[in-house]
């Protein structure tokens, strides 16, 4: 009779939770180190600009032509420091700084005084994402689309020729592409007028239709590139797909051209594209600097550069600190969902 103490014990649900919730324990120690370490490092850098808030404002007033007094200018300066806390140690500042961080309050915005930087943000925000989730959206299902295919009909001479045009342009520096097209559809076709529009956000068809009037062509420049280089690395990977044993027997086999994209080769693109594609979803908070500058579109980039400009440091920490959250959570979720896409990955780093 076999000894009953012998038997393996069955796993227990919280055995088995174990890789799980060690993987998210590790994920999130490493999520809240990233933060802190991208959001003190963006601290430093505005801290150590040899220009001052203070004499910003001060020089506007002068500027304007209001006379005052040596000491009144004193006066003046001690206000402003104190009012931005630059007045303080650096230590504190940069407690009072994680603070503001914590309560998504970053104090009054210099270049639009008195008003919050939130409030600030949160009116060039939903431009932002309306302009870069549009067309990162379009251009990935484009591109992948259109890279996968190319993977499968590599060495027709259509697809030869396609694949030279994207490498010709990849290259080009996306300002050219963006100059390129102002002149095209402004000085010469004229269809694109860029009417300032104070940035507003309701839900409404009117909305939405300034939107779309300002967005189009800043979109259509970011998705001309951006599908050759979601093309190029699905074709990079549909390549390397073709290659796996099993794909080159399918293949040999004579599996359906239409099976073959669905099941085989565009399974194992999609999975890393997909991955891609999160990444480029959570960097959509720190704006598209050089789109919207160049088109002078009221998003995140704009406002970023203007602060830059005027050394608006509440403003420019603000955007910062949802840039680096947005990359660093949707980073941490791809993490944690990839075992559900790819069954070949395991929690805890088990096959």
């Amino acid at each position: 009779m076999a000894d009953r103490g012998l038997r393996p014990k069955p796993k227990s649900l919280g055995f088995m939770a174990t890789p799980l919730v060690q993987s998210l324990i590790e994920r999130l120690i490493l999520v809240i180190f990233t933060i802190w370490t991208g959001l003190t490092i963006s601290f430093l850098v505005t801290r150590l600009s040899p220009r001052n808030p203070a004499e910003q404002v001060l020089s506007r007033i002068q500027g304007a032509g209001v006379f005052m007094r040596p000491e009144e200018i004193e006066a003046m300066r001690r206000t402003v420091m104190g009012l931005f806390g630059l007045d303080k140690p650096l230590w504190e500042q940069y407690i009072s700084f994680l603070q503001s961080v914590l309560t998504f309050k970053f104090g009054p915005s210099l270049l639009n005084f008195p008003v919050p930087a939130n409030d600030i943000i949160s009116l060039y925000m939903p431009w932002t994402i309306f302009l870069l989730l549009t067309a990162t959206i379009i251009s990935w299902i484009i591109g992948v689309v259109v890279g996968i295919v190319m993977g499968i009909w590599e060495h027709k001479k259509a697809v030869k020729i396609l694949e030279y045009t994207f490498i010709t342009i990849f290259p080009l520096p996306y300002v050219v592409l963006a100059i390129a097209f102002l002149i095209i559809f402004v000085g010469i076709l004229r269809i694109y007028i860029g009417v300032t529009i104070v940035p507003t956000f309701t839900l409404s068809l009117e909305t939405l239709s300034a939107m779309f009037s300002r967005a189009w062509l800043p979109a259509l420049s970011i998705i001309v590139l951006s599908i050759i280089n979601w093309a190029m690395g699905s074709l990079a990977l549909a390549r390397t797909a073709k290659r796996e044993p099993h794909v080159f027997y399918a293949m040999v086999r004579g599996i359906p051209t239409n099976l073959l994209l669905k099941r085989y080769i565009g399974k194992n693109v999609l999975i890393l594209q997909v991955t891609a594609l999160a990444l480029s979803l959570g960097g959509i908070f720190g704006g598209a600097l050089a789109t919207e500058y160049i088109f002078n579109y009221p998003g995140l980039g704009t406002l970023l550069y203007n602060s830059i400009v005027t050394n608006d440091f509440n403003t420019m920490l603000g955007i910062i600190t949802y840039s680096i959250l947005g990359v660093t959570i949707a980073s941490f979720v791809i993490d944690m969902v990839y075992p559900f896409i790819d069954p070949r990955v395991r929690y805890g780093g088990g096959e």
